[in-house]
């Protein structure tokens, strides 16, 4: 019966490499090339949480609603600076202005416009998420999305996750090499990236009532795929 690859394998097998499997060919010599693919993942603690936090102001008079805006957004930014955010890790995400409008008696009628001004705000000290997002509420912040964690240099554990990649693929070509009793060699002559370094952050949703709570960021996976190609 022909050998059947475990699932997942990627080969590319020459007619020589099916007379080397049969024992036709001599020992001393490179007859063909073999392709695995390998993985790789490591687990790592996010190490900064981005929050979108703003202040939304609703009125009949833009001029005034532009005024009321800027001064309670003000007010956020000094206490979010006070608590100690950087003025680098502070960054309007959004301003817009829009007209209000409903329907009575199928007739449009203007009802006022809705100001938001929208901060991105780093916060470096994950245990102060739920002190920065209370003090912001505090001050008058009244739109805030979710929290998104990510890494800040995610190359390091990239790196660490390609060479996992790297040993899984040796580790495969090895073990089709010992089964099909041939001689493959254990340092690969090309290896392709098949993915590069991730930037998964993932989101937690806050609710009202859950913005006292300490928030637990958990892990993320940083995964490294490669196609690694060794010579028998």
């Amino acid at each position: 019966m022909p050998y059947s690859f475990p699932y997942g394998y990627r080969k590319s097998i020459s007619n020589n490499f099916q007379a080397r499997a049969n024992g036709t060919l001599n020992s001393y010599s490179h007859h063909g090339e073999l392709k695995v693919l390998g993985e790789g993942i490591i687990q790592a603690e996010p190490d900064i949480a981005l929050v979108s936090l703003g202040v939304q102001t609703r009125g009949m008079e833009l001029n005034q609603l532009q005024q009321e805006n800027a001064e309670i957004s003000s007010k956020m930014i000094d206490t979010l600076k006070n608590i100690g955010i950087s003025s680098d890790d502070l960054q309007t995400q959004s301003y817009n202005i829009f007209p209000q409008y409903e329907y009575i008696n199928g007739q449009q009628k203007f009802n006022g416009y809705v100001v938001e001004h929208i901060l991105r705000v780093i916060i470096r000290e994950l245990n102060l998420i739920g002190r920065i997002i209370d003090q912001a509420v505090d001050s008058g912040a009244n739109v805030i999305n979710n929290i998104t964690f990510a890494i800040a240099n995610p190359t390091i554990y990239y790196q660490q996750a390609l060479l996992k990649a790297i040993d899984d693929a040796t580790s495969k070509a090895m073990f089709i090499g010992r089964n099909m009793n041939i001689d493959i060699s254990t340092i690969p002559i090309e290896i392709v990236e098949q993915s590069s370094v991730p930037i998964s952050p993932y989101s937690v949703t806050l609710a009202k009532t859950d913005i006292a709570t300490p928030i637990q960021p958990g892990q993320m996976d940083i995964m490294a795929r490669i196609e690694a190609t060794f010579r028998y």
